[in-house]
């Protein structure tokens, strides 16, 4: 009986941008780092080879190794662990400490059988050209370099403060024989802090908590990560921390039945493709966590196709979830996407709030802006209420939730586990949506 032989391609995303902002040295060292890590797991079960472009075929004969699985599930499930665990994982190229966005795509070839010459690689390489690169294009000159590696610096430490058993899921291989351990460099340490969205008026209790990135220095001090979200963006890399931060929150809600927590994804996550697999079919054995979940979509950049954000926030929503358009009002977020993503909450820009004291024209605009999300979305939550004045200011306008420093600080402690802080209202916010007072979208 004809055995199968599976063709892998994996690409090394910004490799043209390693050549440019490093040199050749260094991007072919970054090569050499990811041919070393396929050859020493495949070993004499397989063949790995580098093309000068930053790409890499393997060939697997014993596929065997894959898992149990069937082959197709197997490979499309091990080409996105991989991917997804390397840009992850800061390696060590010719000094210089780099992030890798990997993609890969396979075909299969029956050994036994006399295939056209080269059909499975170009199968592989065809599908692999489908896939977009989210990070931007690779620019010219030396304020390009500079600020180019200022940007994977910050990043790499990001992603070196992370312990390497969560940045990797522990394994990420054939047979889980692929175990990074990279050195830690860093001081810091990466911890999820939790802000209350809380009801006012009419509205009683705490809505749900949003989960937010934090770093914590040597001194034991939280601080944002500032820009390091817009610069993982820009390298290609935001979809990696956006897959670790709500698959952490997952498993809080998986721990915590009572609880609901809100997670921010960038608009470069808003794709449904291999990077959500695991996550929509972790939901889709739990729909109890799902219903428990609410994904904020942030437009610090374009939502890069609307009708692929679209199918993303239909599936999310399918599966139970919640979506939110975090920061309405200002940066991407228009109208617009509020008709196309059909959202279940809007999340009104702090910048609004704050202006509507300056001048009666500022708190005129903001009193419109919340009466048309209100308009247009089941549920609409004013950001940025730093004081009573701006917390009775957002409820004169209609909004009875309402987030900022005035109701909580991003805190450390999951207080909800000790019974110190609880929803105030009966049921879910998924109940408390259907039940809202303006027509919802209809799914």
């Amino acid at each position: 009986m004809a055995s199968v032989a599976v063709h892998f391609i994996f690409r090394i995303d910004n490799y043209p941008h390693l050549l440019r902002a490093y040199g050749a040295e260094v991007a072919r060292s970054a090569l050499a780092e990811l041919y070393q890590i396929f050859a020493d797991s495949i070993r004499d079960d397989g063949l790995v080879t580098t093309e000068s472009d930053g790409r890499l075929e393997v060939l697997l004969w014993n596929h065997t190794l894959l898992g149990e699985q069937p082959l197709a599930k197997a490979c499309d499930n091990w080409i996105h662990s991989f991917c997804s665990a390397i840009a992850m994982v800061p390696l060590d190229c010719s000094g210089e400490r780099l992030l890798l966005s990997v993609s890969g795509a396979w075909a299969g070839a029956d050994l036994g059988k006399h295939d056209e010459p080269g059909a499975p690689a170009s199968s592989a390489l065809h599908a692999l050209e489908r896939i977009r690169f989210p990070g931007d294009a690779p620019g010219h000159g030396e304020a390009w370099k500079e600020h180019y590696r200022a940007d994977m610096e910050a990043a790499a430490e990001l992603f070196g403060a992370i312990e390497a058993d969560e940045s990797t899921d522990a394994s990420i291989s054939i047979e889980a024989s692929i175990r990074f351990s990279p050195a830690r460099h860093d001081s810091r340490e990466v911890a999820l802090a939790w802000q209350p969205v809380s009801g006012v008026g009419g509205a009683v209790g705490i809505l749900y908590h949003e989960c937010l990135i934090r770093l914590i220095s040597s001194d034991g001090k939280s601080h944002p990560p500032g820009g390091l979200p817009e610069a993982l963006e820009r390298l290609g890399l935001v979809r990696a921390l956006d897959h670790y931060v709500i698959k952490a929150v997952i498993a809080e809600l998986e721990q915590q039945p009572d609880v609901t927590l809100g997670v921010n994804i960038s608009a470069h996550s808003t794709r449904f493709d291999g990077w959500w697999q695991d996550i929509a079919q972790r939901l889709a054995r739990n729909r109890r966590v799902a219903q428990r979940l609410v994904i904020e979509i942030t437009e610090t950049t374009p939502i890069p196709s609307i009708s692929e954000a679209t199918t993303f926030a239909s599936r999310m929503r399918s599966l139970g979830c919640m979506i939110a358009i975090d920061d309405f009002g200002t940066g991407f977020a228009s109208i617009r996407q509020l008709l196309a993503l059909k959202p279940d909450i809007a999340k009104i820009d702090r910048l609004f709030v704050a202006r509507a004291a300056r001048s009666v024209q500022d708190r005129t605009a903001f009193m419109h802006l919340v009466g048309l999300a209100n308009a247009l979305v089941p549920l609409v939550i004013v950001e940025g209420i730093e004081n009573d004045d701006q917390c009775q200011l957002a409820l004169e306008a209609g909004a009875q939730w309402q987030q900022g420093y005035h109701h909580g600080d991003p805190g450390l402690t999951r207080r909800w586990r000790w019974g110190a802080e609880s929803t105030g209202f009966s049921g879910s916010l998924n109940e408390l949506l259907t039940n809202a007072s303006v027509v919802g979208w209809s799914s």
